[in-house]
């Protein structure tokens, strides 16, 4: 199969050919369709025609918790080693994104923000409704404070206090970030993806 031929929606066969997509806005179920779609389709090519390396490029505020964990589950799931790269903003979800890479790297004038889950609670609900939604919040919370330990290796009760407090949001510098573990090191030159 020739790369050039590939076309699946959302993913166009020059993402394919240079082996790099671009996430770039609000995470959204669109959003995520395509870097899913990139990575599925790279993962699915005949070994010999496979690239050695799947690059994702995050600029976001954030977005959709769900359509996140999409996106990390295909990161999770890829057999070729997936590098993320943050520029601009990444934020939210966008660091749950690029904190699943293999190799994370951040650009040292990103502006990284961390929080718990955000949501609203549902108006006009019943009180039994209230408690199911209730629990929901709890469970993404506690999936995101296991992602966060995961891929920093930091203590789940730091990972609460200083990354994903109840009261805020948390804005950290690149180097910051790096030193959390959030990510490995900081983008400085295009050769590093190569």
């Amino acid at each position: 199969m020739d790369l050039n031929d590939l076309v699946v929606t959302g993913v166009n066969a020059s993402m394919l050919a240079d082996n790099m997509i671009y996430l770039n806005g609000e995470i959204n179920q669109d959003t995520a369709h395509e870097v899913f779609a990139f990575i599925t389709q790279a993962n699915l090519l005949p070994d010999a025609d496979k690239p050695n390396r799947l690059v994702v490029f995050i600029n976001t505020l954030g977005g959709c918790m769900e359509s996140t964990m999409n996106m990390v589950g295909a990161i999770r799931a890829s057999n070729i080693h997936v590098t993320t790269v943050a520029t601009g903003a990444c934020m939210s979800g966008g660091v749950m994104l690029a904190m699943s890479g293999d190799e994370r790297y951040v650009d040292e004038y990103c502006n990284v923000m961390s929080h718990t889950l955000s949501t609203e609670s549902p108006s006009n609900s019943k009180h039994a409704d209230l408690k199911i939604w209730i629990a929901n919040v709890k469970a993404h919370t506690k999936k995101m404070v296991a992602h966060y330990a995961e891929h920093t290796g930091l203590d789940p009760k730091l990972i609460k206090k200083e990354l994903l407090p109840k009261n805020g949001e948390v804005y950290l510098t690149a180097q910051e970030a790096i030193n959390y573990n959030l990510f490995d090191d900081f983008f400085t030159n295009f050769d590093q993806l190569k």
